[in-house]
């Protein structure tokens, strides 16, 4: 069936724009906007993204592409078997002036405003997949895209698919279409263009400073209606002429059904029109995006509106237009100019019911009867329930609101399920009982956890004595988790995001993933966020991974859009990660200029990690041989942005970091993953000693800055990407295991260790290992793989151990009591037994083992690096 889904509307909590799918029969999809937040909502809902075949924007703002980056690498992933490491990018190429294209790969389309293949341009050193790429139609002016065009691979934008990828024209049962329902697709889109702000692109400047944000110059703020129009729906199918006709059942059905006259084997000719009633004309449909008067102005005497205001094809206008103005009285006149068969949706922030992040919720939830202050229960991102006031018959969408176009017989709206609708008392019932019935609460467990301790260790920035004291203070000092999952968004943990705030109520984050400010104002009371987001001083990003940093321009946006320009956030960030940011201001939007200032971490280096990293840091490669160019062209290249940082004050930004934040000093070092990736220690006059580790295999390197300069740490938040069973795919994909980053928080005397980063394949809880049972000790061993000390596995030696969850929110006075709970969590989450003797498994291991074992591959293979 032709159906159109609002997967979305804003929410204003989660979603920050609509989204919208269209399904065709063929089982393609077209989205419109990719927001943040999209790969998660999509897991929850179902909703397929290897199907999505083509993605348009409505605008190019954070608002609405935030989510693409990250999209567009698990639908490479999950297409085909790409190589992360391969640093190919794709040549731009223009076919006129008003449509531009850029082969990344034949597997999607991107179609929307100018500025979209400059977004995927600065994307570029983190979305790379050079075996699947992406193909974009942006344009100023009016534009037909038609998908059938790149496929051919013959006309003006024709590109053929690469043969390593496979035909989307298979034959399988489904495409036969024995079926009696009508074959239909869209044949083609329509981009109808608003530019309100009248100005025209602007060229590039001949230099970029990615050190900081004050571009002055301005972009079109261009916005896109579309209007889709689908192939003509075919007569339908009458098997029972086709029996008559001693017609075989197969793939010749489904030509005769698609409108082709067949010869079968025994000579006869049979013509479609024998067996199938004539074809009738296709539906139109109409999506509207109008942000203000100005546009809605303009859209009104547009010729392609004017030609389908009295077209009876046009069965479904939807209304992508804010509250506010979709309330008007020149906007309800403009719906009334449609025929009144057509049926009008509306996707607005006034929208039906939906719990858009479930699964989360339940997941916070049951944290909370542990401990309903070290675990916020968010807000649920419930629609708002007031309706748009409308003078026609039109429904305000929900969340999963579809309304089925094609079969015209069956035209109507879809059920969507329930459970993904509300949440009932009877769901969170569940969720105690089955707490009870596990033994992770009881009557006396709440008991025992309200007299723990609640003595913290904090350090003064001026020397490395330590002193314990006893605090019960009510301030707002918070260490906020909003990720704590790997790689890929996750309906149970979303990527990595800490927020941490300090005792003058300022704040930072370390590490800004995609979905960031979405998770913080879940965290957060009512109207306080525009708080939080003003309380903004630093972002630190570890590594220019997409998991890490692709929060950032919200985040930025946000603050700009509340007036907090006036006092730019400090960005701490390796230097492609600065880069594209400059880009994205110079060559996509206006929306974060003003908004920050960067400091390369490549300037706030540890001593001992001031020299050439070809040999230490990010070799990308599995083989030293087969990318030492590679890896030698990156080093240059990243000299080169160190010399556009060299006229930096650092010293001044520093000077700010201590009044803002109480930070009184703050080194970087290099660390093991991919290139440029850092690992960060700070002492502020909050929180003491912070280490941070970002994504890597544990660094002595690291550990020595960390005991050299602060003497050792009061709190090491580590990565712990797998568990203690899989250090070989720890190694390989250069990350740390369980007891790697307690090991590693011991090296440097921290109290609390605290794991985050743990991978998505842990549904809910990577299993601790940590009982008193016969488990062999872990032993600790040096870069040259010299053992160094023994760790029986059921001792901590004092260490407090904290295991994050996305919205733990750890206060002075509940660190202690956040490391007694591990026991109950695992009671809480059960783990998942690893297969670890199926063949599926073995045969893996061995895959490692054999790459590990490549002569120059490894130095070693232990967990240190050089």
């Amino acid at each position: 069936m032709l159906s159109v889904r609002v997967v979305s509307p804003p929410n204003l909590i989660d979603i920050s724009a609509p989204i919208i799918s269209i399904q065709v029969p063929n089982g393609k999809s077209f989205l419109i906007n990719c927001p943040e937040g999209s790969q998660r909502l999509f897991q929850e809902v179902k909703e397929k993204i290897p199907k999505i075949q083509c993605i348009l924007f409505t605008k190019l703002s954070s608002d609405h592409v935030g989510g693409l980056p990250g999209l567009l690498l698990t639908k490479a992933d999950t297409n085909t078997n790409t190589n992360t490491n391969a640093n190919d990018s794709s040549d731009l190429t223009t076919t006129s002036p008003s449509l531009s294209t850029k082969f990344f790969t034949s597997q999607v389309d991107l179609v929307g405003p100018t500025g979209l293949t400059a977004l995927m341009n600065a994307s570029r050193s983190f979305v790379r997949r050079p075996n699947f790429s992406v193909k974009v139609f942006e344009g100023t002016s009016e534009f037909v895209y038609k998908f059938a065009e790149r496929d051919g691979g013959g006309g003006q934008q024709g590109l053929a698919a690469p043969s390593s990828v496979p035909s989307t024209t298979t034959t399988t049962k489904k495409s036969m279409h024995t079926s009696t329902e009508p074959l239909v697709d869209i044949e083609s889109v329509s981009a109808i263009i608003c530019n309100s702000s009248g100005s025209s692109p602007t060229a590039k400047r001949q230099k970029l400073d990615i050190t900081n944000s004050t571009s002055t110059s301005t972009h079109p703020e261009i916005e896109i209606s579309y209007v889709f129009k689908s192939s003509k729906i075919s007569g339908k199918f009458d098997i029972n002429k086709a029996k008559a006709l001693n017609i075989p059942r197969g793939p010749v059905y489904g030509q005769l059904k698609a409108g082709k006259d067949v010869t079968l084997d025994d000579g006869r000719t049979i013509l479609s029109s024998s067996v199938c009633e004539p074809a009738s004309d296709g539906v139109l449909i109409l999506v509207v995006s109008c942000s203000s008067s100005t546009t809605l102005a303009e859209l009104r005497a547009k010729t392609e509106i004017l030609s389908i205001q009295n077209n009876p094809n046009l069965h479904l206008i939807v209304h992508l237009t804010p509250a506010e103005i979709y309330s008007s009285a020149q906007y309800q006149e403009f719906t009334s100019l449609f025929p009144s068969c057509a049926q009008q949706i509306v996707a607005n922030e006034s929208g039906g019911d939906g719990v858009p992040f479930r699964t989360p919720f339940l997941n916070a939830y049951k944290l909370s009867l542990l401990d309903d202050k070290l675990f916020i229960v968010p807000k649920k991102g419930q629609l708002a329930t007031s309706k748009s006031k409308s003078n026609i018959n039109s429904t305000s969408a929900g969340l999963l609101t579809e309304y089925k176009l094609i079969p015209l017989t069956k035209q109507g709206y879809v059920e969507a399920s329930n459970e993904l609708k509300t949440l009932e008392a009877a769901d969170l019932k569940k969720i105690v009982d089955e707490a009870k019935l596990n033994g992770a609460i009881s009557e006396e467990f709440g008991s025992s956890i309200s007299s723990t301790t609640t003595t913290t260790t904090a350090t003064t920035t001026t020397t490395t004595t330590t002193t314990t004291t006893t605090t019960t203070t009510t301030s707002n000092e918070e260490i906020l988790f909003l990720g704590t999952g790997s790689s890929i968004p996750c309906i149970h943990r979303n990527v990595s995001g800490i927020y941490i705030t300090m005792r003058n109520n300022n704040s930072l984050f370390l590490d800004c993933g995609e979905g960031s400010l979405g998770q913080l104002a879940r965290a957060t009371d009512n109207n306080a966020i525009d708080a939080r987001i003003l309380s903004l001083s630093m972002i630190y990003i570890s590594h220019p991974h997409a998991d890490h940093h692709l929060g950032l321009l919200q985040v930025l946006a946000k603050k700009k859009r509340l007036g907090g320009s006036s006092k730019p956030i400090v960005i701490i960030a390796p230097d492609q990660v600065l880069l594209w940011l400059s880009e994205y201001c110079d060559h996509v939007s206006d929306e974060i200029v003003g908004s920050y200032v960067g400091v390369s971490c490549m300037h706030l280096l540890h001593r001992s990690s001031i020299y050439s990293n070809s040999n230490s840091n990010n070799n990308n490669s599995n083989s030293n041989n087969s990318n030492s160019n590679s890896n030698s062209n990156s080093n240059n290249n990243n000299n080169n942005n160190s010399n556009i940082n060299n006229n930096n004050n650092n010293s001044e930004i520093l000077q700010q970091l201590q009044t803002d934040l109480g930070i009184s000093n703050i080194v970087t070092t290099f660390v093991s993953h991919c290139y440029s990736s850092f690992g960060i220690v700070f002492a502020s006059d909050t929180w003491g000693r912070v280490l941070y580790s970002g994504d890597c295999r544990p660094s002595q390197k690291l550990a020595d800055c960390a005991n050299e300069v602060f003497g050792g740490v009061d709190i090491c938040i580590h990565e712990a990407t797998f568990e203690d069973n899989l250090m070989s795919e720890a190694v390989l994909k250069k990350h740390a295991t369980i007891k790697e980053a307690i090991a590693l928080g011991q090296s440097v005397s921290a109290e609390y260790v605290i794991l985050t980063h743990f991978s998505q394949r842990y549904a809910k809880l990577p299993n601790l290992n940590l009982s008193t049972s016969s488990n062999p000790p872990f032993t600790v061993c040096n870069e040259d793989g010299e053992e160094l000390e023994t760790i029986a596995k059921n001792e901590l030696n004092g260490t407090k151990l904290i295991v994050a969850w996305d919205f733990m929110r750890l206060q002075k006075c509940s660190l202690s009591k956040a490391s007694c709970i591990n026991d109950r969590m695992q009671l809480l989450f059960p783990p998942v037994a690893e297969m670890e003797n199926s063949p599926e498994t073995k045969k893996a291991n061995a895959e490692v083992q054999k790459i590990m074992n490549l002569p120059g591959a490894f130095a070693n293979n232990n967990f240190q690096c050089k």
